[in-house]
C-alpha cells in the first residue's frame, strides 16, 4: 500500500522511486497518481520505473518532465510518446534521434546491454 501524501510533512524536499509498480491495481495507481500531481508543488521529486510505458498510467505518464526510452518500441509507439510530450522537436526527427541512440552500434558504444 501506498501511503497517502497527507502523511509526509511538505516542509522538505523527497526523493521518491517507484519501481516496477505497474501491475499493481487501480487504486495503487490512483494514489501513485497523487504524488505526481501534488507532490510537485510539495517540492518533491518522483521516479516511476517501469520497462512498460504503455503501461504506467496516463495521469503519471503526463506528469512527468522526462523520459528515459529504451530499445524496441515501434514507430507508432515513438509517435504516441512524443505526442504525450509536446516539445518543439518535430515527430520525424525524434524517431530518427531514437533509431540512431538505440542502434546496436551506439547502444552497445555507449555501455548499454539489454
Amino acid at each position: 500500500m501506498v501511503p497517502a501524501t497527507s502523511e509526509y510533512d511538505s516542509e522538505t524536499s523527497k526523493l521518491i522511486i517507484f519501481d516496477d509498480l505497474v501491475m499493481e491495481p487501480k487504486r495503487t495507481q490512483a494514489q501513485i497518481s497523487q504524488y505526481f500531481i501534488r507532490g510537485r508543488k510539495q517540492g518533491w521529486s518522483m521516479i516511476y520505473i517501469s520497462k512498460s510505458y504503455f503501461g504506467i498510467p496516463k495521469t503519471i505518464r503526463i506528469q512527468n518532465r522526462c523520459v528515459i526510452l529504451g530499445r524496441n518500441f515501434t514507430q507508432r509507439d515513438l509517435g504516441i510518446i512524443c505526442r504525450d510530450f509536446p516539445t518543439d522537436i518535430p515527430i520525424k526527427a525524434f524517431i530518427d534521434l531514437y533509431k540512431r541512440t538505440t542502434s546496436e552500434d551506439d547502444y552497445h558504444a555507449n555501455g548499454y546491454h539489454g
